[in-house]
């Protein structure tokens, strides 16, 4: 069951919602495609736009740029605001969304976390970098990719 009209711009001190709980909203804007959304505790400051893992209990981290143990699997998502550490808050996993990305990620190609915390980049082999699937990068503008989100996970580290 989804929780509908939630607001997504809101990082709350407190639980308004049951970790893990599952939103959604319907963008006009985006000819009324469906945006579903994963309520999380961050386990750091996540900021908009960021890439975030989110860990089996619904915590939430930016994409790291170092080694991460168990990150294989893991659900992949994207904040539409910032969440401060601790903080409540609601991450996309589903629907048309704004992703931090390299300034060179190239549309339309597979993609991996980059070398920057929270941002993705073409498909990219490095020792604590990960694939990402359920990722499609459509239009790049600087540093900020609009992709379509279809529930992404992380893949195990190249090695």
């Amino acid at each position: 069951m989804y929780i509908m009209g939630i607001d997504v711009t809101a990082a709350d001190a407190t639980a308004e919602f049951s970790v893990g709980s599952l939103g959604a909203i319907i963008d006009n804007q985006d000819d009324r495609l469906p945006k579903v959304f994963v309520y999380v505790q961050a386990a750091a400051g996540i900021g908009q736009g960021q890439a975030v893992l989110v860990d089996y209990d619904n915590t939430a981290i930016p994409t790291p740029t170092g080694a991460l143990a168990n990150a294989a699997g893991r659900r992949l998502a994207v904040a539409p605001s910032d969440i401060g550490s601790g903080e409540f808050g609601w991450v996309q996993v589903y629907g048309k969304a704004a992703v931090n990305v390299i300034a060179s990620t190239a549309v339309g190609v597979a993609v991996s976390t980059g070398a920057t915390a929270g941002s993705l980049d073409d498909l990219t082999a490095g020792a604590n970098l990960r694939p990402v699937t359920g990722v499609l990068i459509g239009a790049v503008d600087g540093t900020v990719g609009t992709a379509f989100l279809n529930w992404p996970t992380a893949g195990a580290a190249f090695s």
